[in-house]
C-alpha cells in the first residue's frame, strides 16, 4: 500500500513505514517505526 507523499511509501507491518528517498542526488531506503502521540504519527 502507499501514501500520497510525493516519495514512494509502503506500509510494512502495523506502523513500519519503508520510503524510498533522494538526498544529496543519493538514493536512500528509509525504514522507520512510529508510534502515535496526540494523534499525531512520530517516528
Amino acid at each position: 500500500s502507499r501514501t500520497d507523499d510525493k516519495e514512494p511509501t509502503w506500509v510494512l507491518q502495523g506502523k513500519k513505514l519503508v520510503k524510498i528517498r533522494e538526498f544529496k542526488g543519493k538514493v536512500y531506503i528509509d525504514i522507520r517505526e512510529f508510534y502515535e502521540k496526540n494523534g499525531e504519527l512520530l517516528p
